[in-house]
């Protein structure tokens, strides 16, 4: 489990995140209960979310959840992408009808922008770090993806973020620190 440091600023961002998800849980099940009536005469149905549609965002919003307070922040950031992304694409499909297009949006919204990475992208290389030039390929590869990307603000402050941590890898590299401190220098020549 990874905490950031600064548990104040966690238990801040958690309580929004607490707050957050039961609000579009509830929003999500208000769409689907909408057409329902409940004393037997004959209403007008209003409009309803797909049932199929209404699980999957409401499981998406309890995986946020779960992965936030287990500690997996860029784990739930990236599901709260998704969230949005899912949500876009409901309504790009004429899936959500207007009455809820907005605070659905609105609500998946403010999720992304509340849960946000800080952790440096995790590497993949088993036995030596990468070597500068593979640092400099990853930056420019997230900075294309940041312009290719748009508008979705919580994307582009995570691709910051991560951009930012992989200059700091290139400078250390740079200097034959490396990420694990042991450079490619002459240190430790002694007996």
């Amino acid at each position: 489990m990874v905490i950031p440091p600064g548990r104040g600023v966690v238990s801040a961002r958690l309580g929004a995140v607490h707050r957050l998800v039961p609000c579009l849980t509830a929003l999500v099940c208000a769409a689907v209960l909408a057409g329902c009536g409940g004393n037997g005469e004959e209403t007008a149905p209003g409009p309803t979310l797909p049932q199929g549609l209404a699980a999957d965002l409401a499981d998406r919003s309890d995986a946020i959840a779960a992965s936030y307070a287990g500690g997996d922040v860029c784990g739930a950031a990236g599901q709260a992408d998704d969230l949005l992304a899912a949500v876009l694409a409901a309504i790009d499909e004429g899936r959500v009808p207007p009455e809820f297009q907005e605070s659905l949006t609105g609500t998946a919204n403010k999720l992304v922008n509340e849960i946000n990475c800080t952790e440096a992208p995790a590497t993949t290389e088993e036995e030596a770090p990468p070597d500068c030039a593979a640092l400099v390929e990853e930056r420019d590869a997230l900075e294309a993806e940041k312009k290719d990307k748009g508008k979705a603000k919580g994307r582009d402050r995570r691709l910051d973020e991560q951009i930012k941590a992989l200059e700091q890898e290139i400078e250390a590299c740079e200097q034959g620190e490396g990420e694990d401190g042991n450079g490619d220098g002459d240190e430790g020549d002694g007996e």
